[in-house]
């Protein structure tokens, strides 16, 4: 089996799903703008989707104005999962400690907890579940990464 510089060399780089993807979503645009006929879409998608290499989905998209689709630029989502994990568990944790401030500052002047302010023990449960779900969304994107990442070097090895 040759390496990915060999198939580069002789034109054969498979492809991958995402890549797949990206040609479907040029063709559908393509499609919805008056450029291809219904007939045409459908030969090319289902071309698109039994395409072996990078090549063969070059030639599905050649004769469409503008850019190719860039298989070698994936959405920033494909490629920092955790990024967005962190955004999402960032603006949990902000809104935990927004609720553990009002608990705290505006509902009980007294003291955090105290027990003639509900309020306090309302805010820190908010508190506690945002910061439960931000956790939640974490993992949940460092998984997601892990089996992208499983995924991009199962489809580089086939």
């Amino acid at each position: 089996m040759t390496g990915p510089e060999g198939q580069a060399a002789a034109g054969r780089v498979l492809a991958s799903s995402a890549e797949r993807e990206l040609v479907i979503q040029a063709l559908k645009d393509a499609f919805v703008q008056g450029m291809l006929t219904r007939d045409e879409f459908g030969a090319r998608a289902g071309g698109a989707l039994s395409a072996r290499t990078r090549a063969e989905l070059a030639a599905l998209t050649a004769d469409l104005p503008g850019d190719p689709p860039a298989a070698d630029r994936p959405s920033l989502l494909e490629r920092r999962p955790v990024l967005w994990a962190v955004s999402g568990s960032g603006s949990c944790v902000a809104i935990a400690v927004v609720l553990v401030f009002l608990a705290a500052h505006v509902f009980d002047l007294d003291g955090l907890g105290t027990s003639f302010q509900p309020w306090s023990g309302l805010c820190d449960l908010m508190a506690f579940v945002a910061l439960i779900t931000g956790l939640g969304i974490f993992i949940h994107g460092l998984s997601t990464a892990d089996g992208q990442r499983r995924a991009r070097i199962a489809d580089e090895r086939r």
